[in-house]
């Protein structure tokens, strides 16, 4: 991770940045220490000209998703990340002289570097986001050495598959039923804004019948809590809604 206290640290990263952002010139003191940027017309007219032609389309259209706020939730978007460099692998088009997945493992790798620069440019990613780049890191570093380019590249993107169900969606539902069954007849619930995983356990409860109140607390700019309420009151769960002034 960044250490955005580490003037030697923030230097190098600046040198490789995928996306030459403009600072703000009037800083929020509270978070001075933290990059804070003007927000650009075009991100992608930013790019690096080495970055222009390292970075993958699918993976292009996702950072200007994720800096407009179009794809949200942590979840959602460790979703998304995987299923563009899912697209990467399988476009992934080796050198000449590369045959085996060895050969793949080692290239691949510089390839992905790039592409993570810019999304962090675009926007800081979820912890889940981070997890899922480890992970997949590890799984190209340690591809089998006799497989075919084209069975390295169906192995990868069979094990980002199997990551996103196990990881993401059944862990989803593990959570909510985890969730659900701590909520008791007559409590009040107080959640701020919206996550997908509180959403689920707080519907799940209400469909086991138990009874009790939610209090969603929001702010803006994005005012994420009113999708949840919207949703909590069409499933029939009684719902006030507060704004942080």
């Amino acid at each position: 991770k960044l250490q955005y206290d580490d003037p030697k640290a923030m230097a190098k990263a600046k040198r490789n940045q995928a996306v030459h952002r403009t600072e703000v010139q009037k800083k929020v003191p509270w978070f001075a220490h933290l990059p804070q940027y003007e927000r650009e017309a075009s991100l992608s007219s930013q790019l690096s000209e080495r970055a222009e032609h390292d970075i993958h389309p699918e993976v292009l259209k996702l950072g200007l998703k994720l800096a407009d706020w179009l794809i949200v939730g942590g979840n959602n978007r460790t979703k998304a990340m995987l299923q563009a460099f899912s697209k990467v692998v399988r476009d992934y088009a080796p050198p000449q002289d590369h045959e085996t997945g060895a050969d793949m493992s080692r290239h691949l790798d510089t390839r992905l570097k790039p592409m993570i620069s810019y999304l962090v440019a675009c926007r800081p990613l979820s912890i889940g986001m981070g997890n899922a780049i480890r992970w997949l890191k590890g799984k190209i570093a340690h591809l089998p050495a006799q497989l075919s380019i084209e069975e390295a590249k169906e192995h990868i993107c069979d094990q980002i598959e199997s990551y996103v169900t196990e990881k993401i969606v059944f862990a989803d539902r593990i959570i909510s039923k985890h969730g659900a069954s701590k909520i008791n007849n007559g409590d009040v619930l107080l959640v701020f804004a919206r996550s997908s995983a509180v959403e689920a356990s707080l519907l799940r409860a209400h469909r086991d019948g138990t009874k009790f109140r939610v209090i969603v607390v929001d702010s803006r700019p994005k005012l994420e809590g009113r999708k949840l309420l919207e949703r909590l009151s069409l499933a029939g769960v009684s719902c006030t809604y507060v704004m942080i002034n």
